[in-house]
């Protein structure tokens, strides 16, 4: 424990935490035991606790009383516990050819998974390799966050826009010219990064390999612990049941932009150029809800919180609290302490610096919860608390609290797929006919009011999935080796075409480097996990609507106060990571893989109307 501790404290020391605490941290060497092994595990699993631990509490003192000197020591105690974190990863290579038995070998799974997770980039072996890769990687991430797009405007002044800017100014555009040029400025741009990506790259599959992997996709991959090919072979499974929706969906989006752009620009019967999608990178299509919303549709499902609240003087931002936690004790969870309310900030302070956004914390040394942020009395805070996942993870900490830190989910492999897979189907519970239950609606609206709600949510979260898959399938073929570098671009338009439906408006250049504009390919983000997420949601959601006995339509079902749902989801919750997801997603859905079948169940409403649009 205190060789670990010294070497976190060099690496801190070293003012490049991620990167050089792994030189130096891992000793690999055949002449390692099983109980040295065994020693190594608990060791690490006692040094993560006592770190992680420090780190709450740093985190919700600064949050709460923010000054440099909390937020230095939140800073300092943070970049500890990912050197711990990042330093067990390595040190865990030399235990990992050893016959340890199935929990060992799970714990020691969890460690080196950490060397992928908290840094996107396994490192090779060597400090000079090491330095060079943290080199290459700041290099390329500063340099895609300041890339800009710029055209000549009108009075032919060069005009240059930032991702976010380009994002809004793409969004607001009708005009078919200035939403090309802007699209080939901002790809075009990328080009520049292709060599720096290459060298990550292989320096990263070299860093991959020193943990038993060809290459960091299959590092990275291997997370869901399935082979690659079934995972691959699943995901596009799942994919293909959903995909009636979203070719019907697509349709809707062509002819609106037909009717808006003119047949010259969007063919009938083809593919969609991306520069008409109001987004540089079309990872979604929420943007264009205004454009394919239904006559007379509503957000908000014919019904005005605001209204209700404004009939309820006495309810405050605590009391909001307060209700949500009632809704999670109806389905069995554990109460919170009242200290939870004695301590917490709901509303902004005045008497001194705090932070704003919305926070919710677990306190281990105290056994306490705490949430933090700056709301306002109004219909947004109080659907916030109930479907933007804030304070579920408090509640699904006491489930797996008995476990070790290894499979608690705080610094560990905690199925990502699970936790937001349980936290979407909470989200989608929040209906009318829950809000009619507690109190809060007289009257249940209509469910022909769902109809602007369904096309929003399908907009977000059904065409985000077809980009998952594109950008998985890309990063996986590349990372094998199995295209070119020449060919990055002509495979990437050919997936963005087989998966989306969409196409580039200009011809692209083999030298160029299309797929560095999309978010997260530069940083290696994963999109599996969120890909299994979003379709688990509605895959539980149907479960548990199903053990509760509705017979409403799918997308109308509440579960308010089943206790026999409370009972499997904290089933569900307290293995923690010890068991794969497929294992514990059973325990809900009565299922070990993917379907895609609830998600077209609970978007029924929404295809019937395509469909008849699209007959139209």
């Amino acid at each position: 424990m205190n060789v670990l501790i010294r070497t976190v404290e060099f690496c801190i020391l070293s003012g490049t935490i991620v990167f050089l605490c792994s030189a130096n941290a891992a000793q690999e060497t055949s002449q390692v035991t099983i109980e040295e092994a065994k020693k190594f595990i608990e060791t690490t699993n006692t040094l993560k606790k006592e770190v992680t631990d420090r780190v709450d509490e740093a985190w919700y003192i600064r949050d709460r009383y923010w000054t440099l000197d909390t937020d230095n020591h939140r800073t300092e105690l943070y970049n500890k516990a990912i050197a711990v974190e990042i330093n067990s990863a390595y040190e865990a290579i030399k235990y990992k050819d050893l016959n340890l038995n199935k929990d060992l070998s799970r714990r020691l799974a969890d460690l080196l998974w950490m060397g992928d997770y908290l840094s996107g980039h396994p490192h090779p072996e060597g400090e000079r390799k090491v330095a060079l890769l943290k080199k290459t990687t700041d290099e390329l991430t500063q340099r895609y966050s300041s890339s800009t797009a710029c055209i000549n405007s009108d009075s032919n002044k060069e005009i240059c826009f930032n991702a976010h800017q380009l994002s809004e100014k793409m969004a607001a555009s009708d005009n078919e010219g200035e939403l090309k040029s802007l699209w080939e400025a901002w790809h075009n741009n990328m080009a520049s990064l292709k060599p720096l990506f290459q060298q990550q790259l292989q320096l990263n599959n070299e860093g991959a390999q020193r943990f038993g992997f060809s290459n960091r996709a299959e590092m990275q991959l291997s997370e869901f612990e399935r082979p690659l090919e079934d995972l691959l072979e699943e995901l596009d499974r799942t994919w293909n049941d959903v995909k009636p929706l979203y070719d019907a969906l697509h349709l809707h989006i062509r002819n609106k932009l037909d009717e808006k752009y003119g047949e010259d620009f969007v063919p009938v019967n083809q593919t969609i150029p991306a520069h008409l999608l109001g987004s540089p990178n079309v990872t979604n299509l929420s943007q264009l809800y205004d454009l394919v919303k239904p006559e007379g549709a509503v957000t908000d499902r014919g019904y005005n919180i605001d209204v209700k609240l404004k009939e309820k003087p006495d309810v405050d931002v605590e009391s909001m609290v307060r209700g949500f936690e009632q809704y999670m004790t109806s389905l069995g969870f554990a109460p919170f302490k009242e200290s939870l309310y004695e301590n917490s900030q709901f509303t902004k302070p005045t008497t001194h610096k705090a932070a704003c956004d919305s926070t919710a914390w677990w306190l281990p040394a105290y056994e306490e919860a705490r949430v933090g942020g700056c709301w306002d009395v109004n219909a947004a805070t109080f659907k916030h608390f109930h479907t933007a996942g804030l304070m579920t993870p408090l509640f699904f900490r006491a489930s797996h609290a008995k476990q070790p830190v290894h499979y608690t989910g705080h610094y560990s492999r905690f199925p990502i797929e699970i936790f937001g897979g349980i936290s979407r189907a909470l989200r989608y519970a929040y209906t009318p006919d829950y809000l009619q239950e507690i109190g809060m609606l007289d009257q249940v609206p209509d469910e022909s009011a769902d109809l602007g709600y369904l096309m929003e949510l399908a907009l977000s979260t059904i065409a985000n999935l077809p980009y998952k898959l594109a950008v998985t399938r890309w990063q996986k073929e590349v990372a094998f080796g199995e295209i070119s570098a020449d060919d990055y671009n002509k495979r990437w338009w050919e997936l963005r075409e087989h998966y989306q439906g969409i196409t580039a408006p200009a011809a692209r250049h083999h030298s160029g480097f299309d797929a560095a504009a999309a978010p997260g390919v530069v940083s290696n983000q994963n999109q599996v996990a969120r890909f299994i997420a979003e379709v688990l949601g509605f895959q539980f959601y149907q479960s548990l609507c199903d053990l509760a006995g509705k017979q409403n339509k799918l997308s109308r079902c509440s579960f308010y106060g089943s206790k026999a749902i409370g009972a499997k989801l904290q089933a569900s919750l307290e293995s923690g990571s010890s068991r794969p997801w497929y294992e514990v997603m059973s325990i809900i859905s009565g299922q070990s893989t993917l379907e895609g079948k609830a998600v077209t169940h609970y978007f029924k409403p929404l295809q019937d109307y395509l469909d008849k649009q699209n007959t139209n």
